[in-house]
């Protein structure tokens, strides 16, 4: 990602040379990427946290009903103590669930919302590269034509020694 950064930078200073009417657009394209990049790492740890915590309570669920068999192995388990831990261990498990799926969702959104932003910065880019195609077409054009006017110059010139 570095080197890509860097790559672009070399070409917004050479863009900056030979199209300074695009170097604003390119430059503000380009902070625009590294602004959807910092979001996208943001949204992975996000999400690496919200499956660390699922991990973490699916671990002290285990642990808890671990606990629950050792009391039923030794007999000190009765069925009212049991219907507790249940109801308890489904609580929890519920609650997780639920608060899993909202920071899903918010993630899902924030997702969305970055996809279109890079949708909407890839068609900017299209659209200036576009520009600059066209300009450099034009460039190409005025300057076979230059070179044209001078080789009959040059032509004239040789004929008029002779």
């Amino acid at each position: 990602m570095k080197k890509t950064f860097a790559d672009t930078a070399k070409f917004q200073a050479e863009i900056a040379k030979m199209f300074p009417k695009s170097y604003a657009a390119i430059s503000k394209l380009r902070q625009d990427l590294k602004i959807h990049h910092f979001d996208l790492m943001n949204t992975i740890k996000d999400v690496e946290l919200i499956a660390q915590s699922t991990h973490d309570g699916l671990h002290r669920s285990i642990k808890k009903l671990e606990l629950r068999k050792k009391f039923d192995d030794s007999g000190k388990l009765t069925p009212k103590t049991d219907i507790k831990i249940w109801k308890y261990e489904v609580k929890y498990l519920v609650q997780n669930l639920t608060n899993s799926q909202a920071k899903c969702l918010a993630v899902i959104k924030i997702l969305k919302k970055l996809q279109a932003d890079c949708a909407r910065t890839q068609d900017n880019i299209d659209t200036e590269l576009e520009a600059m195609k066209v300009e450099l077409k034009r460039d190409i054009a005025r300057k076979k034509v230059k070179i044209d006017e001078l080789e009959k110059q040059l032509k004239a010139m040789k004929c008029s020694w002779w």
